[in-house]
């Protein structure tokens, strides 16, 4: 009986593509290189009680890989790359608390910040089953 051979999801032994079905792969970031921007971290106030109990389980547990946080990977004109956080603030403070270097991300590209707010608007609202308003402080 012949051996089965193991296959990756992106290649097999010879090299060649394997078709992921489209999946998107997150990947690893060091959480110094990630940025706040003022207009996404505004969209929802931190719970400082859900921070500590997810912070408390990273420390023991360390990053919930199935959780990537969201990044607007934006070339500035000097061609500076920033990785903008759009989601996942809480679990970002959270991994800073537990003191974890790097946590995986899905990198995301938007032709404009308008798009990019409305991507992570649309995120907040679906996990929150909110209603579409936007809390302002």
């Amino acid at each position: 009986m012949a051996k089965a051979k193991k296959l990756s999801i992106v290649t097999n032994e010879s090299s060649l593509p394997v078709q992921n079905q489209g999946l998107k792969l997150s990947k690893m970031i060091s959480i110094d290189k990630i940025e706040e921007h003022e207009k996404f971290k505004e969209l929802y106030a931190i719970d400082e009680d859900l921070l500590e109990r997810i912070a408390e389980n990273m420390k023991a547990n360390k990053f919930d890989e199935s959780q990537p946080v969201h990044l607007w990977l934006l070339e500035d004109e000097g061609g500076v790359e920033h990785f903008y956080l759009i989601d996942g603030y809480t679990r970002v403070r959270a991994a800073k608390m537990a003191g974890l270097k790097a946590i995986p991300y899905f990198e995301h590209k938007f032709d404009s910040f308008d798009e990019a707010h409305i991507y992570a608007l649309h995120l907040q609202v679906d996990r929150r089953n909110l209603d579409g308003s936007v809390k302002r402080k």
